[in-house]
């Protein structure tokens, strides 16, 4: 028998497989914000891994990420709160994973996949971290005294967290100046980026309705943040005059100290003669059915729910706020009022009835704002050519 001879070692050393995990606290919106951007990652050629909670959407959730190829690991990790108990459970968990599943890149979003998956990277030794800031949401817009001592508590663990990224992304420049001039993180590992951007193919733009009432839409959390009340009272002063338009509220209740209780909405709405569509998994049907889309924010990351709207090609009334101010360009395609203004939003919808011909003009000019400045192809590469994978 012929003895083999024994193979040469190749002087190749193998490349490490990259594995990217993506952090986040709401399972949804691995669907909803990031289904563009995990696939952009898929066609890197890395192993795409997804960290979320276990919630009511988790298993129509994991089936689409199956779909192209993205696997799901289950976390425990609230929206909002803070337990100390949970939240350590979270690190822990986190800090194992991330170390079991060899993770070589890690990329997280909203405040606590940020502070918890930076801390249990740099806990592992993972080198390459890239984080982005939705927005700084409640902590950054109310200041009575139990926020002001959760914000203390987060900035804290935001400047630890921070030391272990590479690049923070943020999707407004007025939410980084207040971080910076928080010191909680230095200039040069700052990134801007333009929202979470939008599918122009799946978010196409559709001619106004025609022959229907005019319809004003709010599309959002039912939230005293997101400017329901002022939505609300709005509504009541315009339909004064103006009975025969149509008003309507798209959106979900949510935990969080800003929440609007269900029995209050619902009352609200019927008082104020809103028609309530509920929260639903796609918005683009709604979009396209009303004529101007109306969100008076008082904060905001850059809002999902305005850039669709952008695409479909409908007008703004939206606030001066950060986050909001950046959908509207010079007011060629909407309507920015100050926040907590319901006078305000009411006179910007008198406006549209009682200018119904700058509504095309101003739906172009969303179409093409949308065209020039929040595609999500574009929005993504920034995020990866970051990323270093």
């Amino acid at each position: 028998m012929r003895s083999q001879k024994p193979k040469k070692k190749s002087d190749k050393k193998e490349l490490p497989r990259v594995k990217v995990a993506v952090i986040t606290s709401s399972t949804r919106t691995l669907v909803t914000f990031r289904y563009d951007f995990l696939l952009a990652l898929k066609k890197t050629g890395a192993e795409v891994i997804a960290f979320g909670p276990k919630d009511e959407t988790k298993t129509e959730v994991v089936k689409k990420l199956k779909a192209i190829g993205v696997s799901f690991t289950v976390i425990p990790i609230a929206n909002t709160g803070l337990n100390p108990l949970q939240d350590w459970a979270t690190f822990k968990t986190l800090k194992f994973m991330l170390k079991r599943q060899k993770i070589t890149h890690v990329f997280a979003y909203t405040l606590k996949p940020v502070i918890y998956g930076s801390l249990a990277a740099a806990a592992v030794g993972i080198k390459k971290v890239t984080s982005m800031m939705t927005g700084l949401g409640h902590l950054y817009t109310f200041h009575d005294l139990r926020t002001k001592i959760l914000r203390f508590v987060s900035d804290c663990l935001l400047k630890r967290a921070f030391k272990a990224n590479r690049t923070v992304f943020f999707q407004n420049k007025d939410d980084a100046q207040v971080l910076l001039d928080l010191d909680l993180l230095p200039r040069e590992k700052m990134a801007l980026v333009n929202g979470s951007g939008v599918n122009l193919k799946q978010f196409s733009e559709t001619p106004l309705p025609q022959q229907t009432p005019l319809t004003f839409l709010f599309v959002g959390r039912l939230l005293k943040s997101k400017g329901f009340y002022e939505y609300c009272e709005a509504v009541q002063m315009v339909r004064q005059k103006y009975p025969g338009m149509r008003y309507q509220v798209l959106g979900g209740y949510h935990l969080n100290p800003a929440k609007v209780g269900h029995e209050e909405s619902i009352k609200l709405m019927k008082e104020s003669g809103i028609d309530y569509l509920g929260e639903v998994s796609d918005v683009l049907p709604y979009l396209q059915e009303a004529h101007v889309i109306v969100l008076p924010s008082y904060r905001e990351g850059t809002p999902k729910a305005l850039l669709e709207a952008l695409a479909v090609g409908r007008p703004l009334i939206t606030t001066n706020a950060p986050g909001c101010c950046e959908t509207v360009s010079e007011e060629a395609n909407g309507i920015l009022v100050h926040i907590e203004d319901p006078w305000a939003v009411a006179e910007a919808m008198r406006f549209f009835i009682e200018h119904p011909e700058n509504l095309q003009p101003m739906a172009k000019a969303s179409r093409k704002l949308a065209e020039e400045k929040f595609d999500v192809h574009v929005v993504n590469k920034t995020l990866i050519d970051h990323m270093t994978l």
